[in-house]
Order: structure tokens, then sequence, then C-alpha cells
């Protein structure tokens, strides 16, 4: 029994170790350690290189894996909180200090802002825009004379070159302080309007504080001539006494010490009463300063320098004392207000640094109005005066002036346009391409104005997309019966079709390089297409299990990155390795749908939102590399959000150098939208955390997070929103 066991026990061990030796150890092992991509099934090896050999091969399927530098970013990956409120920190309700009639609310204009307003308007106050109001001042006479002068100067009798504007806190002398009249020159106020710390806003009538002003200067003058009168007395007395002290000195008896004791009496009193008016002197140059500030009080100041967010009261309107009379805020020092989740609090600390990504909306810069139906495809032309065309159901292609925005050329057709393209800033010709419903495809040269040549109908039915290679030799078409088809440009001929190229209609055809272009369909898949002079394009990379709901995918200027929409997110797919090197996550876990774009510098991504077809313009990450020092370079940001209420977009393309963006929208409109300047775009705003609570709601689990932002670049606006984001720690 014991023989039969150790005989089992030895052939089963053969058995195994023959397996283990014909089965590829390092190989199950890889398969076992490399993640795969949700939705994506491990089949391949990560790295596929496209090889010249290729060519003429049918391609395997790819699987799509993160690349391990990507890997070890997603692990470490930041942590995000959406929705933060931009709330402005420092406010001020601006309100009077007197009660009154409001002359006018108005900045005063700095010497430096006159030069813009070489005419200013002073017949109608009530409606200018820029003013003159004769307003009043304290002055300082200078004039040494003027202490020769029994009591005060007139005005007009003041030589002007001694007098100088009252410093505050300085004393005032009767015979030397003037009320000077001078014009000064204001701007009506208005909402959005930016002032400084100090700036004159508003002034109440002052009237009233003019009168006390006069009467305050009097009493002072009464104070000085009551001194001058008692020192005079006083002295008078001193020598009174000291005549009968030397009087009873040479005359023994010539004044009783009755009438001595009574003459210095007399003269100690007129010491105290001295004392007294020079008492009753500082008592009234108070009284005057009191009712200088009293004065200055009917002139509405700024605490804080900000922006004009409200406007209470009009000129003439009646206001009572401390009655707000408009709103300022600082725009320049804003917090970021927003909640995380609990078990994230304790990744970031008072003072770390975050990035802050304001959801900024924008609205077109210009609205081209022209077409009867909906506007399907747009492109724009290359050049110093970029064309715009766009296409329609209307059967026309409209081409418009770019700056003006003026219509110049229309071209009607048979049928509608359902795609347009223009060739690149590298092309020989300056040319443009249009698919038409029926599937005819017509040629245009937009340096000659016109068209150049119709080419050979291959599709059945509508061309759904349409490109031009870099060099622009070599035009690509999609179309809703599944096929392609390759033409060259300066003969019109048709170089290549190929039927059955997706298994649904080809939604988006994008070139790489002049011999290698991209296509998509709602079959999910995305093929790589290579192609030589002379032989027939064949597909050498097919990734598939794509989503679907993007159905144009743009590939990078460089011809090494294409999007690929996989769920909720973008993937930036490396088109050499077949690694997903970058990715954009959608706002609030939305989506995408419609189209996704790189900008011809690379620098930026147009995508539409799956949840309202909103456009937004996202910073590119940077693709396949890390950035020095910077960990979140991989990370998308949203730059931008196009908003139109009242048409979907339906399609979009960016001017070649990346200077704009066109729109085509259901409601027949044609939409330039401006780009964010460059340091918007390539630098990162950032703040200072001052606050993570420490006590928790329990019904939400959530704390709240502040970050403090300098915004002198004026990105964020309060009451918008934001995402905060906090750098994993190193």
């Amino acid at each position: 029994m014991l023989k039969w066991l150790v005989t089992c026990i030895a052939l089963c061990g053969l058995t195994f170790g023959a397996v283990f030796l014909l089965t590829d150890p390092l190989h199950l092992f890889a398969q076992s350690v490399i993640p795969a991509v949700p939705g994506f099934a491990p089949k391949n090896p990560p790295a596929v290189n496209v090889a010249p050999e290729a060519v003429g091969k049918e391609p395997d399927k790819v699987t799509i894996v993160l690349d391990p530098d990507n890997a070890q970013t997603a692990r470490t990956s930041p942590t995000v909180v959406t929705g933060g409120s931009i709330v402005a920190v420092n406010k001020q309700e601006v309100p009077s200090e007197r009660q009154g009639r409001i002359l006018f609310i108005a900045r005063e204009l700095r010497p430096d802002e006159l030069k813009d307003y070489p005419q200013i308007d002073t017949a109608d106050k009530s409606s200018a825009k820029v003013f003159v109001e004769t307003l009043r001042y304290i002055a300082i006479n200078t004039d040494p004379l003027i202490s020769e002068r029994p009591g005060e100067a007139p005005a007009h009798s003041v030589d002007p070159k001694y007098l100088r504007r009252w410093l505050e806190g300085e004393p005032l002398e009767a015979g030397r302080v003037v009320v000077v009249t001078e014009k000064r020159y204001f701007r009506k106020l208005e909402v959005g309007d930016r002032v400084q710390a100090g700036d004159t806003l508003a002034v109440v009538n002052p009237v009233l504080a003019l009168d006390e002003l006069d009467i305050k200067k009097e009493k002072l003058r009464v104070a000085v001539a009551e001194i001058e009168t008692s020192v005079k007395t006083k002295e008078e007395a001193h020598v009174r006494w000291q005549s009968m002290v030397e009087a009873v000195k040479r005359v023994p008896g010539a004044y009783s010490q009755e009438d001595i004791r009574g003459g210095k009496l007399t003269w100690e009193r007129y010491q105290q009463e001295e004392i007294a008016k020079r008492a009753a002197y500082v008592q009234a140059q108070r009284e005057l300063n009191a009712s200088i500030t009293q004065l200055k009080m009917h002139e509405v100041r700024a605490q804080i320098s900000g922006v004009v967010k409200t406007i209470y009261k009009s000129r003439g309107d009646a206001v009572k004392e401390l009655e707000p009379i408009l709103q300022l805020q600082d725009h320049e020092h804003l917090r970021v207000e927003g909640v995380m989740e609990i078990q994230n609090a304790g990744k970031v600390m008072l003072g770390d640094t975050v990035l802050i990504e304001p959801a900024v909306a924008d609205s077109p810069r210009k609205v081209l109005t022209g077409h009867l139906q909906e506007v399907t495809c747009v492109a724009v032309s290359r050049g110093d005066k970029p064309l715009i065309l766009s296409g329609s159901e209307d059967r026309t292609v409209r081409i418009w002036n770019a700056e003006t925005g003026e219509q110049t050329v229309k071209i009607e057709h048979k049928s509608a346009i359902r795609s347009l393209a223009c060739t690149g800033k590298n092309a020989e010709a300056n040319l443009a391409v249009a698919g038409c419903s029926d599937g005819s495809v017509r040629l245009f040269n937009l340096d000659k104005m016109e068209v150049a040549k119709d080419l050979p109908r291959q599709h059945k039915s509508s061309v759904t997309c349409v490109a031009f290679s870099p060099n622009g030799k070599v035009c690509a078409t999609g179309g809703a019966d599944h096929a392609i088809c390759l033409y060259d440009t300066d003969t019109g001929e048709l170089l290549f079709k190929r039927g059955d190229a997706h298994k649904s209609p080809v939604t988006s055809v994008q070139f790489a390089t002049d011999d290698t272009f991209v296509s998509a369909a709602p079959d999910n898949v995305l093929n790589v297409w290579k192609f030589a002079k002379g032989q027939a394009p064949v597909v050498v990379h097919t990734f598939d299990k794509r989503s679907g709901d993007v159905t144009q995918l743009g590939v990078s200027p460089d011809g090494q990155y294409v999007l690929f929409d996989d769920a909720k997110d973008l993937r930036i797919l490396s088109l050499q390795s077949g690694q997903i090197v970058g990715s954009i996550q959608g706002s609030e876990g939305t989506g995408f749908r419609g189209l996704a774009l790189f900008a011809p510098d690379g620098k930026t991504v147009l995508t539409t939102s799956a949840a309202d077809n909103r456009l937004q313009l996202w910073r590119t990450p940077a693709l396949g590399k890390e950035v020095a020092g910077d960990t979140l370079g991989r990370r998308a940001a949203e730059l931008r959000q196009f908003t139109w209420s009242t048409g979907k977009e339906n399609a979009a393309a960016y001017a070649p150098d990346a200077s704009f963006i066109v729109t085509g929208t259901q409601d027949n409109q044609v939409l330039v939208w401006g780009m964010p300047d460059k340091k918007q775009i390539d630098e990162r705003l950032t703040a200072r955390v001052s606050l993570v609570e420490k006590s928790l709601d329990a019904s939400s689990r959530q704390v709240r997070i502040w970050a403090e932002v300098d915004n002198k670049s004026g990105w964020l606006i309060p009451g918008g929103t934001a995402t905060i984001v906090i750098p994993p720690k190193k």
C-alpha cells in the first residue's frame, strides 16, 4: 500500500513539472500583475509599436493599459473638491456719515485720468458721465504779513501763492484758516467700476456744515481777541500793583495795605483769566477742527479698494445718517469655500498650497446670422486673415470674414451640408471640402474663391466627416454608408475606397500624419490606418471598447495622440504604444458627448458635456512625461464653459492659430468664441488653505475647507464656482 502511494505521488510530480515547463511562467505572471483599465479586456501586451512591415497585414485588436509612470501617478492622485463657492472676503457697505440730500454719486478723477476726457460736459450733470463740481476745501494762508493785519484777511485778498491745503492734525490759527472753492472733476459711478481706497464716491449737501464752519472760525477769532485783551489787562494790573508797592517804599502810607492787596488780587485774577482765555482758544480750535471733520464727512469715501457691486441711491435722493449708498467688493483677495469628505480632511493642513480651477462661463464674441436652418458643420481657413466656413441644412455653405463677421460668399448646393474641413497651415493650397447629405463631395479653392472641382461620388448616402492630410495633398471622407474614401486634391482622383471601414456610420476621420489617419464610428471601435503612395490604406491598429458617445475624436497636432471616450472619462491615447498617457474627467461625473478636439497648438482640448451639451475648454495635461516639480502635470483643468442657451452645439472648429473657436448651433447661428490668454492657459492659480473644519456634520459626513486666493489676475469672479485641487503629499 505504501509503495503504491509513493508511486502515485511521484507520477503527479512529474506531470506538474512537465506542464510548468511547457507554460511561459513570465507571461502568466505578467498577465496577473498588469491592471486592466475598466471596460477593456487585456488580450495583448500593453506596448504596441507600428512597424513598417505591418502595412498590408490584418491588425490585432490592441489592449489599452495605463503606462507605468501614469499608473504611479494614478496611485498618488490629487484630492479634488468640486463645487466650491468663490466669495469676496473684503466688502464695504459704504454709508453716508451725515444726513441730507445727495448732490451726486461719482468718483473723482485722478490727474492722470483727465487726459482721457478732453471735453467735459457741464451742461447737464444728471445725465453727463463726466462733469465738473465746485466744492470747498480748507486752506492755510502762509503769508508772513498776515500777522500784522488786524483780524482775518478776506479770502479774495489772499495771494494764491501763499495758500496750501490744511493737513489733518495741523494746528488751526486764527486769521490763517481760509475756505477756498475749487473745480473738481468727477465720473458718474456705475456698477462694475473699480475704485481705490480713499476715493470720493458721493457728496451729501454740505451747506449747513459750511455755515457751522464759518461760525467756528469767528469763534476762534473771538478767542484770540479775548486772549489779547486779557493779556493787556493783566499787564496793566501788574504795572498798577508794582506802582503801589514802589510808592509805599518811597512814601510810607501813600497806599493802604488794603489797596496794595487789592491791586495784587486784581493782577492775579487777570492771570487766571488769561489762562481761561487760552483754554477757550484751544477749545475754539478743537471746535473748528470738529466742524472741518463734519464738513469732510459730507464727502462719502471708499475705505477699501474694490469694484462697485450695487448702488442703492441716486442723485438728489435723501439719505439718513449711516444709511448705505453703495456696496464695494474687493475682487483681488477672494476665498474659495468648499466641502470635502471627512476621510480626505487629513490630506490637507492649514497653510498648504492648493490649486484653484475656476469654472469660468463665457459668451460668444460674435454671433453670425444668415442660415435659415440649423448649422451642421464649421471650419476655419488658414492665413493672416482667416475665413469662417459654415454648412447648414439649408443647403448652403457660407463664408464669413472672421474679423468683421460679415458674410462674403454664399454657395448653394443641391442637398444639405453635413461636413466641412479646411487645409492646415502646412498645406501648399488653401482649400476647403464639403460633404453633402446626397453623398456628393465638393472641393473649394479659397484663394480664388471658387469651386475647384466636384469629386467623384462614391458614397451611397450622407458624407458625415471630411479631413485633409497635413500637407493638403489627400482628402479623406467618411460616410453614413460605413465607407471611407481618399482623394487626390490636385487631380480630384479617387485613391482608395473601403466600403466596410466600420460596422456602422463613420462619424470621425482625422489625419495624424500625411500617411496615417484615424477613424471612429458608433461600433465603439477606433481604427488607425496607414498607407503608402500607390498602395491602399490598411488598418494597423484597432482600439475597441469605446463608449461611442463622442462622435468626433481629435488627434494631437504632432500626430502622436488621439482622444478616446471611455465611460465618463476622456482618455488620451498614444498611437505609438497604445497606452493611456492622460485623461480628462467630466465635471461632476457627467461625461462627454458629441465632439472632443485638440487645439492646433495642442495646449487645449474642446469637448461637449453629456449633461447639457455645454462646450468646455480644458488645459491639456502633460502627455507622456512628468512636469519637473509638478505633481499635477498630468491633470487637465477646465478653463472655460462656453454658454449659449438658445440652441445646442452641432459642430466646432479651432482657428489654425488657436486664437478663437467657431461653433454651429441648432438654432441656425454661427458663434465665434474668444480664447483665454496665454497666461491663463500656461499658468495655474494657487491658493493658501485658511480653514479645515474640525467639527463634523453628522448628516453629510463632510467638513468645510477654505482657500484664500490672490486674484490680481482677475481670473476669478465672486459668486462663481471653482474646484479646489489638493496635491498628494510627497
